[in-house]
C-alpha cells in the first residue's frame, strides 16, 4: 500500500501533523477512503484520505455551521451540522457537490443512520426519539414516517436472540 498504509492490520500510519481539530473519522463502504470533520483557523470542512492514491484532500470546504458529524454512504457523505441552535444534515456527493440542502425535517438533535432496503435502495433513516422517526428516499428526498426498523446483518447467527 502507498506511503505504508494497510488494511491488511499493519501499523498505524499518522496522517495528520498540525494543530487543528480532527473529530468523527468514517470509512466509506468500499474502505478506499476515509473522511473527517477539521476545525482550524479556516473554519470547518470535511477532510478525506485515498488509500490507493495516499494522499489527504478536503472533501467539502464549506459545512455553514459547527459540523457534529459525518456519515460516508452509497449515495455520498452525510454532515450533520449545528446552525443556529438547529440541526441541518446536508447531503453531498463524493465529489463535494450538494444532493439535499437540508434532510432534518425539522428534527433536532436526530440520530442518523443508514438503511439498505431488499433491492439495495440507500434510504437516511433519523429517529429523534424511541417513537418518531423517518425513512428518507436520497433519490426524491421524500420522508416517510418510520414506527419501527427492522435491522438485519449477514453477521448475526440464524435465530439471534435479544
Amino acid at each position: 500500500m502507498p506511503g505504508g498504509a494497510s488494511t491488511g492490520g499493519g501499523a498505524p500510519q499518522q496522517l495528520t501533523r498540525d494543530a487543528a481539530l480532527y473529530t468523527n473519522v468514517a470509512w466509506s463502504p468500499d474502505s478506499d477512503r476515509v473522511a473527517w470533520l477539521v476545525a482550524d483557523t479556516d473554519g470547518f470542512y470535511v477532510a478525506g484520505y485515498d488509500v490507493d492514491a495516499d494522499e489527504i484532500t478536503v472533501l467539502i470546504d464549506d459545512v455553514g455551521g459547527y459540523p457534529q458529524q459525518v456519515m460516508w454512504g452509497q449515495t455520498g457523505l452525510l454532515v450533520v451540522a449545528q446552525l443556529d441552535g438547529s440541526e441541518a444534515a446536508t447531503l453531498y456527493s463524493t465529489d463535494g457537490d450538494v444532493l439535499f440542502e437540508d434532510l432534518t425535517g425539522g428534527i433536532s438533535f436526530g440520530q442518523f443512520f443508514w438503511v439498505t432496503d431488499a433491492e439495495g435502495k440507500e434510504y437516511l433513516g433519523i429517529y429523534s426519539d424511541f417513537w418518531r422517526g423517518s425513512i428518507i428516499d436520497l433519490e426524491s428526498g421524500i420522508p416517510y414516517l418510520a414506527e419501527g426498523i427492522e435491522l438485519y446483518s449477514l453477521l448475526a447467527p440464524e435465530e439471534p436472540t435479544i
